[in-house]
């Protein structure tokens, strides 16, 4: 049995479908996704700003670092539960959408740049940063907001592309 097959079977089920078909549980779970992005996302620019000592200099690196991390993560639980609810609603058509594979790969990027930056993070906490951050801070803040604005940019796409599924 191919991938696809399973995903059919997966966005088959009685629950999928009926976010699927559903006149308002897709839309309002997109909405949610969307919702959860820009906060999730909008911390992370906050942060990633002040790391990179663009704006918010008279702000202490290390507490909005802190402060955001709540935020940050319940805006990711949003995305993570509602984009996940969404895709396997129509698994094999979002699998064989080439940006929605491209988001995956940012968003596995994001994790491992999340993973290799919080040592970073954790010296920040450390440090003095009432002025500009170290390079190394600015360079993990460059690199995160060149992977979420791929993410944003690929999500925004994959509805744009136009892809068959086969029907096993």
């Amino acid at each position: 049995m191919s991938i696809v097959s399973y995903l059919l079977a997966i966005q088959n089920t009685s629950f999928f479908s009926v976010i699927r078909e559903s006149a308002y549980a897709y839309p309002i779970l997109l909405s949610f996704h969307l919702c959860g992005i820009a906060l999730s996302a909008g911390m992370v620019l906050v942060t990633d700003l002040r790391l990179m000592g663009i704006s918010f200099g008279s702000y202490p690196a290390d507490e909005m670092v802190h402060q955001l991390r709540i935020p940050k993560l319940f805006g990711l639980a949003v995305v993570l539960t509602c984009g996940l609810l969404i895709a396997l609603s129509n698994a094999a058509r979002y699998y064989s959408n080439p940006l929605f594979r491209i988001k995956m790969a940012l968003l596995a990027a994001l994790l491992v740049h999340a993973i290799g930056t919080r040592r970073l993070y954790a010296d920040a906490r450390m440090s003095d940063l009432r002025k500009l951050s170290p390079l190394s801070l600015r360079w993990a803040a460059i690199v995160s907001l060149i992977l979420w604005t791929g993410v944003v940019i690929a999500g925004r796409g994959i509805g744009y592309v136009r892809v068959s599924v086969p029907q096993h």
